[in-house]
């Protein structure tokens, strides 16, 4: 099972903020890290920056950036759902990190 982060390449700011949280999926999940760098607008699957928890986009629930809360409604949705408290801290200080970084 995987965790894919569909990036730019270069990769800019939501695109490193998605694998910092990828990355953090992996280690509290066991999911293997995949980033796909599709060149263009792609012709199939969501475009970057996206997330994709197990062949699930992960919305944004403001339509921008996708926040931890999206990602903890997805792992639920998708079957792991143990350890979502500590996932959730985990993302959310990431989070903060990155706007901590962009101001």
């Amino acid at each position: 099972m995987s965790v894919t982060v569909v990036s730019r390449n270069p990769p800019g700011g939501r695109c490193t903020l998605y694998a910092r949280y990828a990355e953090a999926l992996s280690s509290h999940y066991g999911l293997t890290v995949d980033i796909h760098c599709p060149g263009e607008q792609p012709s199939d699957g969501p475009p970057p920056p996206s997330l994709v928890i197990r062949g699930q986009h992960v919305v944004p629930s403001d339509g921008v950036i996708v926040a931890p809360e999206d990602i903890i409604v997805v792992l639920a949705q998708s079957g792991l759902s143990e350890r979502l408290d500590e996932c959730r801290a985990e993302l959310e200080g990431i989070l903060d990190a990155f706007i901590a970084e962009m101001s």
